[in-house]
């Protein structure tokens, strides 16, 4: 099979390609769309694939037979703020579709869930509720445990009743009839279930606030026969940093499979003794990096994951090491991934990865020895060539080790530079294609990306180190990063912009009051502009919420950390702006209050600072609308380029 893809695949590979020296100039339309296609699943039988498209400025779920893009819409959501979560097939003729809608609650925007099945034609659509739920609808939504993989007429699922004090019970659910049968009670406190593909749930996970210590109480309980409903409590803890433990499978009578940072400087993979109720040896460990996730199949653990640049995944099974391997040495030059595969394991969907060309989904045979490109998430940047990511090994002045990515501009060192910092802040950048960074380098800008201290995957020690450092450490670390490029002659830092989304933005706009000198324009895309009010709004839906931010950011209610957190925001330093502002925000975003960019741009325009401000109606925290995307991305391509030269 291997030289048979090689004939084909490369022939395909080579027509895209273009002097590797002169990156061509990315159309700003090609730049600002949606990707074409996400999530494409292969049936159990191998015949059709599903897949999430865009739809006019909305969502939907299309099929096309295999080796095909004979695309026939199944169904489209009705609002541009409407998202499809995720799809997945039942069996052969039927779909599930995880959908989610915003509302406003409590003065903010709230998203909320629901659960549809439908034939792969369309008909016959059901939304899956319980017949009696509860009044309120933050209890509407449905988690799926288990797809059931023998019993392909049923799913097994989580789900709030009004009989149930406000905690789920599980069910069985018919998605033909959309009949729910119950099949564990509720269980005071337990939030959250796990279940094999069989259905059997053994394992609970119950998160109690405590009204003392401020924080989050955490109970694991098992039971070991699933015909009674005898629950042990196996494990307590207090929630944070060092005692995190979610579990994977079970892999024997006495031995689950967890991952966790107990006794351990970063998450791992190890066993837990069920008799004992302690924790046994270490499964898997990458020094340096967190487990990112377990894999099973059928219920039974057969690999895992993690990020150091890219996604790299280990398998302990060893029919799926081999078609790993196969792939990845078939398509050489790319990070290769199976994204989906038919249930004789044939006939699969294999995404190829890089640092400068999009996602392109290919479809292999193995049975028929045969491998064809099928579909790009990017088509009108198919040709093209451009820019990829360098990366970068930074020291702060404090010894901290930092790493990050340079994108190369079109002037070498001459070139302006583009800061973009990474939302979250848990979260991090990574080595791959990144539909932003090609935005910004269009121009010819180059751009710079760090995993500042906070950022999520390296451990205990460097993400705690971003606790409650909102405009301190981790800020310093971006100033110390574009001192880096500026020290090693990447680029020219006196003539750079700041742009960022989400907690980015955040970023973007408190360089915009800390270091005024440093940059020529600030973009702020759904960013913070107000640490107190945030946390206020975010806060107010519960203990264990306010618990969790109370740790990572701050406590509104001690005085000190009040009053740094107010040190730390822009809106109280307004005057100190010297540079233009650009303002984006989505009138439907469930993360960041569209209210923090208005109030920011109100403040800024009393103040007659140069300031521009976008409401994108409609839009989300991730301008997944073709409409809004368009609209944002145009509108920092001509801000960038009006300062930079």
């Amino acid at each position: 099979m291997q030289y048979m893809c090689f004939a084909i695949l490369f022939l395909f590979l080579s027509s895209a390609s273009v002097d590797a020296q002169t990156h061509s100039k990315a159309p700003l339309e090609a730049l600002s769309m949606v990707p074409f296609v996400e999530s494409p699943t292969i049936s159990p039988n191998g015949q059709l694939i599903a897949a999430i498209t865009p739809d006019g400025n909305a969502q939907s779920v299309v099929v096309t037979p295999y080796g095909t893009l004979d695309f026939g819409r199944v169904v489209k959501l009705k609002d541009a703020d409407d998202r499809i979560e995720s799809i997945r097939w039942i069996n052969d003729e039927r779909l599930l579709v995880y959908t989610s809608y915003s509302k406003t609650v409590l003065a903010q925007k709230v998203r909320f869930y629901r659960l549809y099945s439908l034939n792969k034609d369309g008909s016959d659509l059901r939304t899956l509720e319980v017949a009696k739920i509860l009044r309120n609808e933050f209890y509407s939504g449905i988690n799926v445990l288990s797809m059931l993989n023998k019993d392909p007429e049923h799913i097994l699922v989580s789900a709030y009743t009004d009989k149930d004090n406000n905690d789920p019970a599980v069910f069985k659910v018919n998605v033909y009839s959309g009949k729910f049968d119950k099949e564990i009670s509720a269980v005071s406190g337990v939030s959250t279930w796990l279940a094999d593909v069989n259905g059997n749930v053994q394992v609970g996970m119950k998160r109690k606030y405590n009204s003392s210590s401020k924080q989050v109480d955490v109970s694991i309980i098992y039971r070991k026969d699933t015909k009674t409903e005898d629950w042990d409590t196996i494990y307590q803890y207090e929630a944070g940093i060092g005692s995190f433990l979610n579990i994977i499978s079970v892999i024997d009578d006495n031995t689950l499979a967890v991952s966790t940072d107990f006794g351990e400087n970063q998450v791992v993979l190890r066993e837990f003794d069920l008799r004992s109720k302690t924790f046994g040896k270490v499964i898997f460990k990458v020094e340096g990096y967190d487990l990112d996730s377990a894999i099973t199949k059928d219920g039974k653990l057969v690999g895992y994951s993690y990020v150091d640049d890219f996604y790299r995944i280990k398998y302990f099974d060893e029919e799926l090491a081999q078609r790993q391997a196969l792939m990845q040495s078939t398509f050489k030059g790319f990070e290769t991934f199976v994204i989906s595969a038919s249930k004789d394991k044939q006939r699969l969907i294999v995404g190829l990865a890089s640092t400068d060309k999009p996602v392109r989904y290919y479809l292999v045979d193995l049975a028929a020895q045969k491998a064809s490109a099928w579909l790009s998430q990017y088509p009108a940047l198919e040709g093209l060539s451009l820019p990829g990511k360098t990366k970068i090994a930074i020291t702060t002045k404090g010894g901290t080790a930092l790493s990050g990515y340079f994108t190369s501009g079109a002037k070498a060192e001459k070139s302006p530079l583009i800061v973009l910092p990474h939302g979250g802040p848990r979260a991090r950048d990574t080595q791959y294609f990144d539909i932003w960074v090609q935005l910004l380098a269009r121009r010819g800008f180059a751009v710079l990306q760090v995993n500042f201290r906070g950022s999520e995957g390296f451990g205990n020690a460097f993400e705690t180190a971003g606790y409650k450092q909102w405009g301190k450490l981790m800020q310093q670390d971006v100033y110390e990063a574009m001192d880096f490029v500026g020290k090693n002659a990447l680029a020219d830092t006196s003539n750079a912009c700041i742009v960022g989304a989400s907690y980015g933005g955040y970023v973007a706009l408190t360089a915009g009051f800390q270091e005024p000198d440093r940059f020529k324009c600030v973009v702020s895309v759904n960013g913070i502009a107000d640490i107190p009010e945030m946390l206020r709004k975010d806060g107010a839906w519960g203990g264990n919420s306010k618990a969790t931010l109370r740790q990572l950011i701050g406590d509104v209610d001690v005085d000190t950390e009040l009053a740094d957190l107010n040190a730390n925001s822009a809106i109280n330093y307004v005057a100190k702006f010297t540079a233009p502002v650009l303002l984006i925000h989505s009138e439907s975003d469930t993360r960041v209050s569209y209210t923090q960019g208005k109030a920011f741009y109100e403040a800024l325009e009393e103040a007659d600072k140069k300031a521009e401000y976008i409401l994108l109606k409609d839009g989300t925290h991730f301008i997944d609308s073709p409409e809004n995307r368009e609209i944002a991305f145009t509108a920092i391509d001509k801000f960038v380029g009006r300062y930079l030269k």
